[in-house]
């Protein structure tokens, strides 16, 4: 089902296709619209007259931690940034605030921002903030038995059009040889709320949802068949954008954006308690579902832009219909920023592990930086 077309204040209009996406985050959840933090971690952060005020926007989804931490912890403060979050229902709504410059970053998902490039948007990725956190769920039943794809075939899957799950799906079913129009009925709903009813009721075989739905879904009866990881091995999710030409002219302020999400990653490997009550301020749900997205091992933090994932996520979405030129993104990806920040903070703590694990992981993930 499609949403309404909403209009901003620009007159941008959202694009049709893009109707109801949610990329890898809920439609329902807290709205954590402002969140300002005034706890210093450093005696030399600014004072708050020197901060530079920064709009960032969010889905309400336990995938983007490291906001809702630098926030509480006051690594935006620490960088120089009074950050203003903003949460927004879906993804399409979001880009459009970044790209009227309602915003001046966000995450929205990585299928929706390929979908606005190959619509020529004026867009960049320049770093991440999760990764996978998807799933197929199903009948405990039912649920062995879908691990292998191919007896899905004939079935009903019940999907959210354009969340990276939804994606991620789509392209494993082609590999596997099923043709998507025939050997499978793929229905949209505009939630995934919706989507686990409809496994419930039967209505549907199987359906695809993410975090925190995943745990909501197997506290109401179902079975994971397979997490997006399997699908789609260490494939990306809400990936971070800002306006093209806002990049150009202002580098220093996505440096210093990126820098406080790196440090937010650090945090959450170290400070499993204090996180989950970091993101609890957010998101609407219990903190032991909290705890297991964010540490069950299905869910990955990180702000590494990963764009050697972003690139064979593009060709998929192609290879599946969804867009029709996987190389738009080349030109629209940079991974300077966050190599910058990453630079920034080693030369700060040159003796933290954790930055040279950081640098050994971008190597890897990243390997168009040159």
């Amino acid at each position: 089902m499609k949403q309404s077309i909403k209009w901003w204040g620009t007159g941008l209009l959202a694009l049709s296709l893009l109707g109801g996406v949610t990329a890898c985050a809920p439609q329902e959840g807290k709205n954590s619209a402002s969140a300002p933090v005034h706890n210093e971690t450093k005696e030399n952060s600014k004072s708050p007259e020197q901060k530079e005020v920064v709009k960032i926007g969010h889905l309400p989804s336990s995938g983007h931690a490291l906001y809702f931490i630098a926030q509480e912890e006051g690594f935006f403060e620490k960088e120089g940034l009074k950050a203003e979050l903003h949460a927004f229902t879906n993804s399409g709504e979001g880009i459009n605030a970044v790209l009227s410059g309602k915003l001046d970053s966000g995450s929205f998902g990585t299928a929706a921002p390929l979908t606005f490039l190959d619509k020529d948007a004026d867009l960049t990725m320049y770093a991440g903030t999760m990764g996978t956190g998807a799933a197929l769920v199903a009948k405990p039943e039912h649920a062995d038995r879908f691990k292998d794809l191919h007896t899905l075939k004939g079935k009903k899957i019940g999907t959210v059009r354009l969340a990276t799950g939804d994606a991620v799906l789509r392209g494993a079913l082609a590999q596997q040889g099923l043709n998507l129009e025939k050997d499978v009925k793929i229905i949209e709903f505009d939630s995934p709320k919706a989507v686990i009813e409809g496994v419930k009721k039967g209505s549907l075989d199987a359906g695809v949802v993410w975090t925190p739905f995943i745990q909501l879904a197997t506290k109401q009866g179902l079975a994971i068949t397979s997490y997006s990881n399997e699908l789609f091995p260490d494939h990306p999710c809400c990936r971070v954008i800002a306006k093209s030409e806002n990049i150009k002219t202002n580098p220093e302020k996505y440096v210093k954006i990126v820098k406080a999400l790196i440090q937010a990653e650090k945090f959450k490997q170290e400070n499993k308690e204090k996180t989950v009550a970091d993101v609890a301020k957010y998101i609407n749900v219990d903190k032991d579902t909290l705890e297991k997205d964010l540490y069950g091992g299905y869910q990955v933090s990180s702000a590494d832009p990963n764009q050697d994932g972003v690139f064979k996520f593009a060709e998929q979405m192609q290879t599946v219909g969804y867009i029709k030129d996987a190389t738009k993104v080349h030109d629209h990806f940079t991974t300077d920023i966050y190599a910058t920040a990453l630079a920034e903070l080693q030369k700060e703590y040159p003796q933290d592990p954790f930055y040279k694990q950081a640098q050994q992981t971008f190597t890897a993930a990243n390997h168009g930086h040159h």
